[in-house]
């Protein structure tokens, strides 16, 4: 029949998580066995006894009247037709409801099981029109009695035959899909059929009815009739029944309906026949043919009674599965708002109301008791996500914070506060120390090993301590100095712990003013170039220089580079600096190509320029708008930039030194110093670090390592510069030890373009000493 619509048997859990098993649990038990429609769900073993029950009495009570019942009975005019129209109305609506159904659900069956009752319906329109007595003496359109009893014969012999057709249908699945896609083109096919059939069929009887065999006289069948329609609508009513069964249990409702249908229907034929119009027999087959036109109609009103009373259960039942899930989702909800979800600790949102809560009750109680805060960091916790991926990085995390709640005592807060951050509340301070002493335990146990599923990984921590009330009087203060405490614990290389001490504070003030200042001087132009000459040993001149930006502080001078390029680095501010520096450096070349001192210049090149995709091509705007060589400019990269990305880096400084300019390797030997770096990146130039410079000629090893690059340099056709000589000893040592190039004090300090020129034509060729 149709759907029942707004039920479903759910399936699937409404949750996946294990924190809200139980609300699975109790939407399982709401589950409702919907019946979703009386074509396909099985009869129950009470519906069969009430079938049979049923089926019983009609025959015992068709026996009855066929045995007792033949004499006449009172002539009832209103009875006919009103039982025939209640017939009509009842089939006509079975009618539609299976046919209602078959779009939605497009089995044949119900479309044969529609069209059967359809039919019927139809028939028996012309069939009380055409009766005897009913609206005229011999019936309308000059019809007579025998294109009713014809009717009447073709609308009980047409019910069993389409129901028989239906259960043929009942299990060829090939036929689904065709009716599924011509689920309409069909009801209107089955429409026209019987409504041809109710309006051709008279018209054909009442056309030809001399040429009719004559089955009733003065309301009694003839002999013939009786001996041959009887037998073979019975027939067809037992075959009807015997498809309906021969299928493989278990059998639908409607199959168990249908067969008291079909009973009803064959009892109405064969007392219609075997008796006198109006006998006692005659009355009780007509209302079996009102059983059989309503009993499926009675079944689909008794379904949706009970589908009514299905559906206040099945409301109650989601409006209590609705409110455990609320609840459950309100309980998750407030655990979410002050828990992290990885390691179930609290989250910063709830640790920082417990610290500020353990604050108020010291002042409510009248006295401020010391307790401390501890911010924790793990160490190079990057490469692990890099290395597995964030799902066993994660795994990692969960690992930590349960060792930091083993650690901790019994009544310390620890929570997690960011990514790979916790901290740890120390409500009271038995003793001076305690949180140092627990701090140790953090950084003891972080250094065991964590294990992964791909690797283990040797991590460490890093701790920042701040204690209450010496370190700041409210939640805010406490925070900012651990975690200044922290970075300076990173600062020193991690693994390690760092109490807040005020110049922490202080030194924060004034990196924070230097880098307000440094963007002012960015916007206002603050920034100048000095060059130091760089000396050629074989020629006894100056072979280049190398730009190097100096920031013009409005208050403290000159800020050399150590002290504000790493603040560039971290505001941002590098790419549009090393930007000025390049288009600076360059300008100033043509200017002294213009006045006839041609001179190398070399600029340095940081990460952030390096990482810039636009960095080359600036370049090489930079260089055509100057009418600058690219031979006459070398850049300078240092091993750490190197490293940052090898394989980019050495693309970007192909491409450079296909354009022309020349490549250094700054620094070389202050990191991992790899000779792969050497063979792999495209340069023409190394230099030697002042720190292997400065010791020399005393120390031995300097010397033997210096000697030793020099030679590999030479070997790989590289010019070797070494950085930072400051006396006539380490100049004639390094003249001695066949370096190509020299730089530093000794030759001259970085000076102001206008002061080179001038002091590059009072320099004589400088010779070493003998």
């Amino acid at each position: 029949m149709l759907s029942m619509i707004g039920i479903v048997r759910t399936r699937q859990p409404l949750t996946h998580t294990n924190r809200e098993r139980n609300t699975k649990h109790t939407v399982a038990a709401a589950k409702i066995d919907t019946r979703v429609n009386l074509a396909t769900h099985s009869a129950s073993e009470r519906t069969w006894r009430t079938v049979s029950l049923v089926v019983a009495v009609m025959l015992l009570v068709g026996l009855s009247a066929i045995l007792f019942g033949r004499q006449p009975a009172v002539d009832i005019p209103a009875f006919l037709p009103t039982l025939v129209s209640a017939i009509i109305v009842t089939e006509l609506l079975s009618a539609y409801i299976f046919l209602g159904q078959f779009p939605a659900t497009p089995l044949p069956r119900l479309l044969f099981l529609g069209t059967a009752y359809l039919l019927s319906g139809s028939l028996a329109i012309p069939y009380l029109l055409t009766f005897p007595k009913v609206y005229s003496p011999s019936g309308l359109f000059g019809a007579n009695e025998q294109t009713a009893v014809y009717l009447w014969l073709s609308w009980h012999a047409g019910f069993p035959a389409l129901i028989a057709i239906s259960a043929y249908f009942h299990d060829r699945r090939r036929y689904f899909k065709f009716f599924a896609s011509h689920a309409n083109w069909a009801i209107c096919a089955a429409l026209t059929v019987c409504g041809a059939a109710a309006v051709f069929l008279p018209y054909v009887l009442i056309r030809f009815q001399q040429f009719v065999p004559v089955l009733v006289t003065d309301g009694t069948f003839s002999a013939t009739a009786k001996q041959i329609v009887i037998p073979t609508i019975c027939l067809l009513d037992a075959l009807a029944v015997g498809c309906l069964l021969r299928h493989r249990k278990p059998y639908s409702a409607t199959t168990a309906w249908l067969f008291v249908a079909l009973t009803a229907s064959a009892l109405d034929t064969a007392m219609g026949l075997s008796s006198a119009r109006y006998s006692y027999v005659w009355y009780v087959g007509k209302m079996f043919s009102m059983v059989s036109s309503s009993v499926v109609l009675a079944l689909y009103i008794r379904e949706m009674v009970n589908l009514q009373v299905l559906l206040r259960g099945a409301t109650q039942k989601l409006r209590n599965v609705n409110a455990v899930i609320r609840r459950k989702a309100q309980e998750r909800l407030e655990y979410l708002a002050y828990h992290d979800e990885m390691t179930g600790l609290p989250n910063r949102a709830r640790w920082q109301e417990l610290l500020r809560d353990r604050i108020q009750s010291g002042r409510d109680g009248g006295e401020e008791a010391g307790f401390s805060i501890l911010f924790i960091d793990l160490d190079s916790f990057k490469e692990v996500n890099d290395a597995v991926g964030h799902g066993q990085g994660d795994e990692v995390l969960i690992a930590a914070g349960k060792r930091l709640s083993d650690v901790a005592f019994t009544d310390n807060l620890v929570g997690r506060v960011g990514g790979d951050e916790f901290a740890v509340l120390v409500p009271s301070l038995r003793r001076t120390g305690d949180a140092e002493k627990l701090a140790d335990l953090v950084l003891e146990t972080m250094r065991k090993a964590f294990l992964t599923p791909s690797r283990d990984f040797e991590l460490s921590a890093s701790v920042g301590i701040a204690h209450y009330p010496e370190h700041g009087k409210n939640a805010a203060e406490l925070l900012q100095h651990a975690d200044l405490a922290l970075f300076h614990a990173k600062r020193s290389g991690g693994d390690c712990k760092r109490r807040f001490e005020s110049w922490m504070s202080e030194e924060c003030d004034r990196a924070r003013a230097l880098k307000d200042a440094l963007a002012q001087g960015s916007r206002c132009g603050d920034f100048v170039l000095h060059y130091q000459p760089i000396f050629d040993l074989r020629s006894g001149r100056i072979d280049g220089v190398e730009a190097l930006i100096r920031w013009m502080h409005p208050t403290e001078g000159i800020v050399l580079p150590a002290a504000f390029i790493p603040l560039a680095e971290e505001t941002g501010l590098m790419p549009s600096i090393g930007k000025w520096v390049v288009e600076n450096a360059i300008a100033k070349a043509r200017e002294w190509n213009d006045a006839g001192q041609f001179l190398k210049m070399s600029v340095n090149v940081s990460v952030r320029q390096l990482q810039d995709p636009a960095f080359f091509y600036h370049l090489r705007h930079t260089l055509k708008e100057c009418n600058v060589s690219p031979r006459q400019i070398e850049l300078e990269v240092t091993e750490s930039a190197a490293m940052t990305d090898p394989a980019g880096v050495s693309e970007l400084l192909g491409r450079c030194r296909e354009l022309g300019l020349l490549i250094a390797l700054d620094d070389f030997g202050t990191h991992y110093s790899s000779l792969t770096y050497l063979r792999q990146l495209p340069i023409d130039t190394i230099k030697i670090d002042q720190s292997f410079v400065k010791e020399l000629p005393l120390s031995e090893e300097d010397g033997q390592i210096i000697r030793a690059l020099i030679s590999l340099g030479h070997g790989l056709g590289r010019r070797i510069v070494a950085e930072g000589v400051e006396t006539r000893e380490q100049f004639n040592w390094l003249n001695k030890a066949s370096c190509d190039l020299v730089q530093g004090h000794f030759i001259a300090k970085p000076m102001r373009a206008e002061h080179l020129l001038a002091w590059r034509e009072s320099r004589l060729p400088l010779r070493a000493s003998a």
